[in-house]
């Protein structure tokens, strides 16, 4: 079998179908499974370049993480892909006891080896994005900081009390646990953020058009 691109763990199914479009839509042929396959299985999609396994680690708890993830990493690991993604929501949901994405990075690097692990969290095409170390999300055609979205703000399991990375209260997971600094990603776009406080703190930005 060649190498492939790039393997990857979705946290839940609709999310791991968006990044086989996302990869399908700039012709690297995806195959997707629920579990991990029987070779016979897999042979038939030998041919593609990026091989996906849909999960449900966003609404599971750590011990349940511990004991369902590193199989599911040792396959991946096992296909020798160029890249091993774990993807997450563009609205980067997580908490200490549901989700936990810290939980995750810790078992990614238990078998994968204690690399740096890059936070790499938007989606502009819906108009998810971090600028100046801050998380943005659009509803009903405004841009809030995710502290202040109408809705995200007041998720019932992974509220997001504050906009800045991590945006979630599990922020003190990720530093005792060693497994990485975030290290914003601005992503280009056409609106222009305004800033107020001494410090020029980013808040609410302007409307986004195109």
């Amino acid at each position: 079998m060649h190498i492939p691109l790039l393997s990857y763990y979705g946290d839940d199914l609709t999310g791991s179908t968006d990044v086989m479009e996302a990869l399908s839509s700039q012709g690297v042929e995806t195959a997707l499974f629920l579990k991990v396959p029987e070779p016979s299985l897999f042979e038939r999609f030998a041919r593609c370049r990026a091989f996906g396994l849909a999960g449900t680690s966003r609404s599971q708890t750590p011990g349940w993480m511990a004991e369902n993830l590193p199989p599911a990493f040792l396959w991946l690991k096992a296909l020798k892909a160029e890249i091993a993604h774990y993807k997450v929501c563009s609205t980067f949901d997580s908490s200490p006891g549901v989700g936990n994405i810290g939980k995750a990075i810790e078992i990614g690097r238990d078998v994968f080896g204690a690399a740096p692990v890059p936070l790499v969290i938007g989606a502009p095409q819906i108009r998810r994005y971090t600028a100046f170390g801050n998380l943005f999300a659009a509803f009903r055609g405004e841009t809030y900081r995710i502290d202040r979205h109408p809705v995200m703000s007041r998720h019932p399991v992974t509220p997001h009390e504050r906009g800045g990375y991590p945006p979630s209260p599990f922020a003190s997971d990720i530093a005792q646990r060693g497994s990485c600094r975030s290290r914003a990603t601005r992503v280009a776009g056409r609106g222009r953020v305004r800033r107020q406080g001494s410090r020029g703190s980013p808040t609410r930005p302007s409307r986004c058009r195109g």
